[in-house]
Order: C-alpha cells, then sequence, then structure tokens
C-alpha cells in the first residue's frame, strides 16, 4: 500500500524532542492503520517491526506538547484503538461520499464513530447521519447564538475554509434560519460540482444574501456536468482512434 509522507516532518520542533523509537512508532502507526488512520494496537509485533521496545506509555509522548497550528495528533478510541488525527487530511485533502475510493475511508469513520471529530480536523462532506437525527431533536425555539455559532463554524469547515471568514460571519449573522439549514444542504452537491470543474466561490460570495448561490439545484447541475464530462471523455477516444489513421502523404 503506497501512502503520503511529510518530507517536512523532520523539521518541526516537537518532532525533534522525540526520542528515536517515538519517532518509528509515530510512522508505524501512520503505515500500519486503517483508511481513516485507525491502527488496532498490538505492541508486541510493533517492538518487533521497530526494533526497539514500544507500548501504551509512549503514547502519551506523542499527545504531549500538542501545537495548536499543527492541531491534535494521536486520539485514543472508547474501543481501545488508536486514531491519528490528521492523517484523513494529509492523504485525501476532502472526503467525498461519490468517490468510490473513499468507501473504505467512510466505512471506518462509521464504524469508529469519527463523524463529529472530523469537523475539528479536515473539510469533509459526508452525509452524518448522526447531524440528521441531533437536527431532529433539537428544537429551533429554543436555538441559542452558541448553536448559530456551531452551525456557521460547520458550514466554514465544509466549504474547506475557503474565504475570508469574519466578512462571511457578518453575512451568516442576517441570514434566516431556514437559509442556514438550506446552505448547510447545498455545500456537499456544490463541492461536488467545483470537482467536475466549476470554479469556487469564496465562502462569503457563497452565502452572500443577494447572491443566494444556495437556492440553485446543485444536484441537477452536478448530473448535467458529469454528462458534460462523460460526452468530452468519448469525444477524446474517438479522436483518439482517428489519430491512428494514416496521413495522406504516407498513403
Amino acid at each position: 500500500m503506497k501512502r503520503f509522507r511529510d518530507t517536512q516532518l523532520w523539521n518541526k520542533a516537537w518532532h525533534r524532542k522525540w526520542p528515536l523509537r517515538v519517532k518509528l512508532l509515530w510512522q508505524y502507526i501512520n503505515d500500519n492503520c486503517d483508511a481513516a488512520g485507525v491502527w488496532d494496537p498490538d505492541w508486541e509485533l510493533a517492538s518487533l517491526q521497530i526494533g526497539e521496545t514500544v507500548s501504551k506509555e509512549d503514547v502519551s509522548i506523542l499527545s504531549n506538547g500538542n501545537d495548536p497550528r499543527d492541531g491534535e495528533r494521536i486520539e485514543e478510541l472508547p474501543c481501545g484503538k488508536l486514531w491519528s488525527v490528521g492523517f484523513i487530511r494529509f492523504q485525501y485533502g476532502r472526503i467525498s461520499v461519490n468517490c468510490p475510493a473513499h468507501n473504505p475511508v467512510i466505512a471506518s469513520i462509521e464504524k469508529h464513530s469519527l463523524s463529529h471529530s472530523l469537523y475539528r480536523s479536515l473539510p469533509c462532506r459526508l452525509k452524518d447521519k448522526d447531524k440528521d437525527k441531533d437536527k431532529d431533536k433539537d428544537s429551533k425555539e429554543g436555538e441559542s447564538e452558541g448553536d448559530k455559532d456551531a452551525q456557521f463554524e460547520r458550514c466554514w469547515v465544509d466549504f474547506g475554509r475557503y474565504g475570508v471568514k469574519k466578512k462571511a460571519r457578518d453575512y451568516w449573522q442576517n441570514i434566516p434560519d431556514e437559509d442556514r439549514d438550506a446552505i448547510e444542504r447545498g455545500i456537499p452537491p456544490y463541492l461536488d460540482c467545483v470537482d467536475l470543474g466549476r470554479s469556487k466561490k469564496q465562502f462569503e460570495g457563497w452565502i452572500n444574501p443577494r447572491n443566494r448561490c444556495w437556492d440553485m439545484d446543485w444536484k441537477l447541475c452536478y448530473q448535467e456536468l458529469l454528462s458534460k464530462a462523460e460526452r468530452e471523455r468519448k469525444g477524446k477516444d474517438w479522436r483518439g482512434d482517428m489519430s491512428k489513421l494514416p496521413k495522406p502523404e504516407d498513403l
């Protein structure tokens, strides 16, 4: 299995301070974890393959001294497994339910209940069933400013933190609740369209009440872009076959 590696890791102060066995353990976890960065500890095997004795106590060294700019590095899950928090962001950037290659990642996320944790680690575009359930339970009548801010933060992260956050927040404060929900629902299909070549607006432009970009049927737009891409692909295949024909001067 091939995976990306951070070549700048050796230049980071927190990494330089680790003992050699901990540096090797960190790399070992990221090499042997599943598609979502979850590793089921086998300390005996890890010690054998690393060449030095490593144990659960070393996990505390991995967690200590986290730089807020780097984010949390390792988390112990309730099931006892270890999760490399930044793994998904580093390996995939953005997860999409429409990408078959991401199915193992999504399966592990659901299996280990990582959905809510991902909001602090990457711009994730999962169809979060738990989030929908929470919406059904919460009453709109008693919604506090904190709840509204939490929804803004979710949308900001889902959108990839692209734009001027302060300006986007100013727009957000003047958007009715029903439009906020429509914005949150509209972000995933919009980003699917971006993946197929549509230019991406900054978040503050996308939620500008004057533009109301969230009102567009982005699912239909995605299907149209997908059909266009398929036609172009077939056209290229056809032109590719024509290029193999002999030139007139060669006849």
